[in-house]
Order: structure tokens, then sequence, then C-alpha cells
């Protein structure tokens, strides 16, 4: 197991930690973050980076016309078994 305990370098200082925090937050930070979890769920697609934009600019729900007061309302649904892209919906309409 000592073999693999410097594989990967990570900066694990005040300085690296706070870095990596602010990645996280940044627009580039996030994107990453919701396309990764997207593609851990099953969600297939040809272009994420488009998706991404459509999702980020829908304002309303595509089946109720809910207006969305912040992105935790949006999801993204999807079919479970081929993962193609349905809708960008309320969580009350997933």
């Amino acid at each position: 197991m000592d073999k693999y305990k410097n594989q990967y370098n990570y900066d694990k200082t005040e300085k690296g930690k706070e870095t990596a925090k602010r990645y996280r937050q940044s627009e580039k930070g996030k994107k990453f973050s919701t396309i990764n979890n997207w593609k851990r769920r099953g969600i297939i697609t040809d272009d994420y980076d488009k998706v991404y934009d459509e999702y980020m600019n829908t304002t309303e729900c595509q089946l109720c016309n809910h207006t969305f007061k912040d992105s935790t309302e949006r999801c993204l649904d999807h079919c479970h078994e081929t993962g193609k892209i349905r809708n960008i919906l309320c969580r009350a309409c997933n």
C-alpha cells in the first residue's frame, strides 16, 4: 500500500485547500461538478457543454411552467434505461 502513498500529489497545505475551494466556487468549477454528477448518474449526451448552457438558462419548468427561483429547483429529467435527456423540470414534476 505504501507504494501508492504519493501517487497523487495533492497540495494539502492551507494555500492548496483555499485554491481548491475557490475553484469549486467558480463558474468553471460548478460547471465541471454538475457535468461530472450527470455522468455518474448515467446521463448520456454528445455535447455536455450545450446541455449545461441550456440547463442554466432555462428559467421555468418545461412541463408545468413553474418559474425557478434558484438552481436547486431545476432537475435534468432523463430516461434511466437509455440515459437520454428528456426535459428540464421542477422538482415536483421530476
